[in-house]
């Protein structure tokens, strides 16, 4: 069926008639669905937490709905002049999803900030503004569709094939060279950024191209679904399976991201093995103990020191391990982490993780230690004085052993046990308190002025916490600039009032007193025992969940919930 077209028809009495003309069947209702999902999905992805390039994001939502919504209108239709109508109205939406789309992969990937918003609202105003006077003005100059449009039947109903314009075309090669700009972008990011980030950029690659096939085979091979377009579909569920991993914390969470990192980078070799010991994972730390570029897909036991290890990965196992192994001349004690399944018998392991720490040199006065004694005892009987130096020296080793050497602060051997004697020693009048506290920007004062005046200023931190807190708070050192409080306490807010003094007596007698530096803060989290949590485990995650949250809400601050 071909004719010419009059576009105004609609404004005329019964000019929508075209739309009511047979009822809506079911390639209509499934568009109305997917546009419902969307329009949901939209509404949800504004109430969820801020991530990079949120607002861009939410826009190539929007146009996807507008274009789903004149899609429908079209599906629907039954004359040409409407199906016309419908297909000018869908370009404001198909020029905002590629140049959105653009904007989103672009900030995610070249700047984590949102200082460059505004000029990206901008250029997608102006973008759209072009694709949309071109197509709604067509009417005027007929340069975008023709007023030749045939009906043919497709896939057993009534569709629109259009005498494309030369302004059709040239919004068809701006759509796609923003599609384009936005594969690149991804593809030269890939190569450039770490292992850690690249399986992030080539799901993106994924993504960004799935859209662009869909589209090439409608404009090269006449692929459609019910007769239209398959693009916005296809970008329809690309976009909800997207958004499901943004916030199911598989994608785009930096703490999973800080996970990666920490793992590739800790200076503790690090073995991840399934239930059968198959070594499936290690880190750079791991392949320099073992001498050997990747043993992924070989057995645990292929590494000397574990070659007594020939069965599956069971609680009874992991109990049998040894607690110390020799590895060449090194020697580490042994941390395996059991991974249970999430549902089911609790005691069934689908892995573990293996975690070997170095204590060469404490071995080594161990050694030293053990030879001294022996030296003790076979001059008992000559010399006393030399028996009490040497006792004096075993002493100072225990006490060594169980102390940060920096800071002389307890260590975090002593946590644990630390913690089960207050939690027995507690009575009703009184809880027990856990503070994680973490030195704000620490790694820039190591950068800039270097590790000894680092040193210095935990030290001097260290010895602010003895002198100002209560002298039953007990503090530790557990790595870096992190350092942890017990205390038995009536109320957390009574420990929240002792740091916050802390806080207040840095900011007095600050650690570092150049002009030229901002001035040494800490943040902390706070939870207590037993509301927090029953275990160790438990009241130190609760702790750090809302130390980061002090860090979220900018730092020097203690926070006791989240």
């Amino acid at each position: 069926m071909t004719g010419q077209i009059d576009l105004f028809a609609f404004l005329q009495p019964g000019g929508l008639n075209c739309l009511l003309e047979v009822p809506p069947d079911g390639p209509v209702a499934l568009v109305a669905m997917n546009l419902l999902i969307l329009v949901a999905f939209t509404h949800w992805v504004s109430k969820q937490p801020d991530f990079v390039g949120k607002a861009q994001f939410r826009l190539t939502n929007i146009g996807l709905a507008w274009w789903l919504l004149t899609a429908g209108l079209e599906l629907q239709s039954t004359t040409a002049s409407c199906k016309t109508l419908f297909a000018m109205a869908a370009w404001p939406g198909i020029m905002l999803i590629s140049v959105s789309w653009l904007a989103f992969i672009s900030s995610f990937a070249l700047r984590a900030d949102q200082n460059h918003l505004r000029r990206d609202l901008v250029v997608i105003a102006c973008f759209v503004l072009i694709g949309t006077v071109a197509a709604w003005t067509n009417p005027l100059h007929g340069l975008f569709y023709t007023d030749e449009v045939r009906l043919v039947e497709t896939a057993g109903r009534l569709s629109a094939q259009f005498e494309h314009g030369p302004l059709f075309y040239l919004a068809v090669f701006m759509n796609y060279c923003a599609v384009l700009a936005a594969f690149l972008i991804v593809l030269l990011v890939m190569r450039r950024t770490s292992k850690v980030y690249r399986r992030y950029f080539a799901f993106f690659l994924l993504i960004t191209v799935i859209p662009i096939l869909a589209n090439a085979a409608y404009t090269l091979f006449d692929f459609t679904v019910f007769g239209f377009d398959p693009t916005p579909f296809v970008f329809t569920f690309v976009l909800l399976g997207l958004g499901l991993l943004i916030f199911n914390k598989g994608f785009f969470d930096i703490v999973a991201v800080g996970r990666e990192v920490l793992y590739y980078r800790m200076a503790n070799p690090v073995f991840v093995v399934n239930r059968m010991g198959i070594i499936t994972g290690l880190n750079t730390a791991a392949k320099g103990v073992v001498h050997a570029e990747n043993k992924v897909g070989q057995h645990l036991s292929s590494i000397p020191a574990f070659q007594d290890f020939q069965g599956v990965f069971t609680m009874a196992s992991i109990e049998a391990m040894p607690e110390r192994l020799q590895i060449g001349e090194q020697f580490f004690d042994v941390d395996v982490f059991p991974i249970g399944l999430p549902v089911g018998d609790t005691d069934e392991l689908i892995g573990a993780t293996v975690l070997l720490t170095d204590v060469t040199d404490l071995y080594s006065r161990g050694r030293a230690l053990a030879s001294a004694v022996d030296v003790m005892n076979n001059t008992l009987n000559q010399n006393r004085r030399q028996l009490e130096e040497i006792q004096t020296l075993r002493e100072e080793a225990e006490r060594l052993a169980d102390r940060d050497w920096l800071t002389g602060l307890l260590n975090r051997r002593r946590l644990d046990e630390s913690f089960k004697q207050l939690a027995e020693e507690r009575d009703d009048n009184k809880i027990v308190v856990l503070c994680v506290l973490d030195l704000d920007h620490f790694k820039s004062i190591n950068d800039r002025f270097g590790h000894v005046v680092g040193d210095r200023v935990l030290k001097g931190f260290a010895q602010m916490m003895e002198s100002i807190l209560p002298e039953d708070a007990i503090c530790f050192r557990v790595g870096g600039e992190e350092f942890v409080v017990l205390h038995r306490a009536a109320t957390v807010a009574e420990v929240v009032q002792d740091l916050n003094r802390l806080r207040e007596a840095l900011d007095k007698d600050p650690l570092m007193r150049r002009t030229d530096v901002p001035p040494v803060t800490f943040s902390g989290g706070v939870a207590s025992f037993p509301a927090d949590g029953e275990t160790l485990d438990a009241l130190y995650a609760k702790a750090d969940e809302h130390l980061y949250t002090a860090k979220e809400k900018g730092r020097n601050r203690i926070v006791q919930e989240g």
